[in-house]
């Protein structure tokens, strides 16, 4: 009769127990902070670029031109006196951008990438040991060009190219293009992008219409102090005294976001080796579609920002440092127009 009640007991015992148990496992879960699911959706997709087709006519690494109906996205292939071109459709609205060399001579594909608000189009352009990619955001009404990077194929132990297949993301301010298996991530940064120009803007008009040409210098009184801006051949270009005596050199003024503000893209150099070398610059592999400098005409005054040169072979920026560049949290100089 004892052992029964003891059973009793032990058996009560532990229910009140597991009761305990439930009751504080049911409040642990109740005082745990909720899990917005649909806010960690929305970042992916934020971030996130999904590949949609695109239909291109002509030969398969040669198309005359490229789009795609549902996005209302049109762009067209052309050569001209041994210079790219491409023209955009995009919103009713035509762009242009133009290159000083034929860029697309061994082939090109295309890839476009949408997140839902914005998309992405690279363009791989075939070089001999390597790829090209040219890299565009569509974004509202207008298409805007990101950069360009350079890379060398990987080949594997039957010397055969390494195949790479696109995996786009952004991340702080930086868009990130993934290759896969055997190849270095490439980072462009979206703060240097540039929104095309129209292609009724006509280039030779800008000194008549922003009186942008002439000389612009940090100090008047001294004497290759910053840039001469002027008009040849329809385009305009910059000569600009990076480090004097060591480096001058001629640069391609590219139209902006808007009507006052401009890129300079590397065209040749003004000066040859061998003071030029001992400063790190290389003209065979310094980028000609990176910007190495912004300009904005303000109040008769120039604003400048410099950015340095891209070497296509290291992969890196040299000469950030300059008579342009400012000590200060800006790198925001100020040109003077000199008679």
């Amino acid at each position: 009769m004892k052992l029964k009640s003891n059973t009793c007991y032990i058996l009560s015992l532990f229910v009140l127990l597991l009761s305990s148990c439930k009751e504080k496992q049911s409040d642990s879960t109740t005082n745990q902070p909720k899990i917005d699911v649909k806010s960690i959706d929305e970042a992916l997709i934020s971030n996130s670029y999904s590949q949609i087709t695109m239909d291109c006519q002509g030969k398969q690494f040669a198309p005359t031109n490229c789009g795609n109906k549902e996005k209302g996205l049109y762009y067209e292939f052309k050569l001209a006196d041994g210079k790219s071109i491409i023209e955009f459709k995009y919103k009713n609205k035509n762009f242009i951008h133009s290159f000083n060399e034929s860029i697309f001579e061994l082939g090109v594909n295309s890839y476009l990438f949408d997140n839902g608000s914005k998309m992405i189009l690279v363009l791989d352009s075939f070089l001999e040991y390597g790829h090209t990619f040219y890299v565009y955001q569509i974004d509202e009404d207008s298409v805007k060009y990101i950069g360009s990077k350079n890379f060398d194929v990987k080949l594997d132990k039957n010397e055969i190219e390494l195949k790479y297949n696109f995996n786009i993301s952004e991340k702080d301010k930086i868009l990130i293009l993934k290759l896969g298996t055997g190849y270095d991530d490439i980072n462009l940064y979206i703060s240097n992008s540039f929104v095309l120009p129209l292609k009724e803007n006509n280039l030779s008009n800008i000194k008549s219409k922003n009186n942008l040409g002439g000389l612009w210098q940090l100090d008047c009184n001294l004497q290759n102090s910053g840039i001469d801006i002027y008009v040849k051949e329809s385009n305009m270009y910059a000569t600009v005294a990076v480090a004097p005596p060591a480096i001058f050199v001629e640069a391609k003024v590219i139209p902006g976001e808007s009507e006052n503000i401009y890129y300079l893209r590397f065209e040749e150099q003004d000066m040859n080796p061998p003071a030029a070398s001992e400063n790190e610059l290389d003209p065979t592999y310094t980028s000609k579609t990176e910007n190495i400098a912004k300009i904005e005409l303000k109040d008769n005054k120039l604003n400048f920002w410099w950015y340095g040169f891209y070497n296509t072979k290291t992969k890196k920026w040299s000469n950030k440092e300059s008579q342009f560049s400012n000590n200060g949290i800006s790198n925001l100089v100020i040109l003077n127009r000199c008679e």
